[in-house]
């Protein structure tokens, strides 16, 4: 009589349990370590039986291990790549098989556990996040971002700071970075662009060296041009003239006053006035000197604050005002102040933009070297010391003096 084999267990599983695919089953012998009964309670805790079920499988004995006493009918499989896979040693588990899959494609149960950790990242940070506080790498970013002129370095650990054109340095946090911003811009006389609530007071003129001391009254003759410049404030004419002040300047007769309020009617007005409003008193420092033998020989009239661009509004690098007829050769004795003023606010404003023509004696060619309306140096670009420093009269008399030698040259 020939010798009877064993049924295999997948064979069992799969008679045992309906519906179960011989994959399956060998799936689930795999999980419980060869181990028949811990394979039964996989499956029917997979396909969601009861738990007193499930004890009441543990319990029992496997059943029939020999087919005679079996009364069910065990399918058999001759299949001979079945056969290699369904039988295992109980206290061995083959590997499992890995699927083929393209290179660089990850397997489904690495994509799962990605999933979940990631999850658990997002739990992790909704748990200790704040109202105040950024959640997320992208509002740390944002935040980062909101400073004008800051930027990160390449290296991620540093950022640079940089104000209009000119380049700050670099700094170990934003915020450091943001305030070196804030600095440059009060130092040009603008206002605080990324902390406007700690910017510091109104920016403040620095005065010269020079001795100015207020004085009761002058001569006749300078006296009448101070009586002329305090009834331009009530003619209403613009730009208009204010705090008329008779003064000595380094032992000499003089009087200061205030320009402002050029017209709004032209642009070249508008863009001045807007100059104008950053500084403390939103206004032009004149100054007006009188020679002794005045008015033989002309006075001589330079702008005192703030400091203007090169080639603007025919004032001189040194603040001079510089016109033919206040020269020697242009001068007359009985020319009134009112008309000078004219003239010089009227060139202020209304100056064509072109190359300027300089010669030897003549400072460097400011950036672009071209004329125009008169604009404040906010941007330090042609004064190093910054707009608010006054101009000092040796500087003036010395750009006057250049000023005049170069159109005696090619003409006024």
């Amino acid at each position: 009589m020939a010798e009877v084999k064993p049924p295999r267990p997948r064979n069992l599983l799969v008679a045992e349990f309906p519906g179960l695919s011989k994959d399956d089953a060998s799936q689930a012998l795999r999980d419980a370590g060869g181990d028949l009964g811990k394979a039964r309670k996989l499956i029917k805790k997979r396909r969601g039986c009861d738990s007193d079920d499930d004890e009441r499988l543990s319990s029992e004995e496997d059943p029939v291990d020999d087919p005679k006493d079996a009364d069910f009918e065990v399918p058999d499989d001759d299949d001979d790549e079945d056969e290699e896979e369904d039988f295992m040693e109980e206290d061995e588990a083959p590997p499992r098989r890995r699927r083929s899959l393209p290179r660089g494609q990850p397997e489904e149960e690495d994509v799962v556990m990605n999933e979940k950790r990631r999850e658990e990242d997002d739990d992790v940070l909704d748990l200790t996040a704040s109202a105040d506080e950024p959640a997320t790498k992208k509002a740390k970013v944002a935040e980062e971002k909101k400073f004008t002129g800051v930027q990160k370095r390449p290296n991620g650990q540093t950022w640079y700071a940089r104000a209009m054109t000119d380049y700050l340095g670099t700094y170990p946090t934003p915020e450091a970075a943001a305030r070196a911003v804030d600095k440059h811009y009060v130092a040009c006389g603008k206002r605080a662009v990324n902390f406007p609530d700690d910017e510091p007071g109104p920016a403040t003129l620095k005065q010269s060296s020079d001795v100015v001391v207020q004085v009761a009254q002058l001569s006749p003759p300078a006296a009448v041009v101070v009586d002329a410049l305090r009834a331009w404030a009530p003619s209403g004419r613009s730009p208009s003239i204010s705090d008329v002040v008779p003064c000595s300047v380094n032992g000499q007769e003089a009087a200061r006053f205030r320009v402002a309020r050029f017209d709004d009617g032209s642009e070249a007005g508008r863009n001045l006035n807007n100059d104008l409003s950053k500084l403390p008193h939103s206004c032009i420092s004149m100054e007006i000197t009188f020679p002794s033998n005045y008015p033989a020989r002309p006075f001589f009239l330079r702008c005192v604050s703030p400091r203007f661009c090169w080639y603007t509004g025919h004032v001189t690098f040194g603040g001079a005002i510089c016109i033919e007829s206040l020269t020697k050769g242009g001068w007359r004795p009985d020319m009134s102040v009112e008309k000078v003023l004219a003239t010089v606010f009227e060139n202020m404003l209304n100056v064509k933009v072109r190359s300027i023509l300089t010669t030897d004696t003549e400072p460097p060619k400011g950036p672009l070297a071209r004329s125009g309306p008169l604009r404040v140096d906010w941007d330090g670009k042609f004064h190093a010391c910054g707009a608010l420093v006054e101009y000092g009269v040796a500087e003036a008399h010395e750009a006057f003096a250049r000023c005049k030698a170069h159109h005696d040259h090619y003409g006024w």
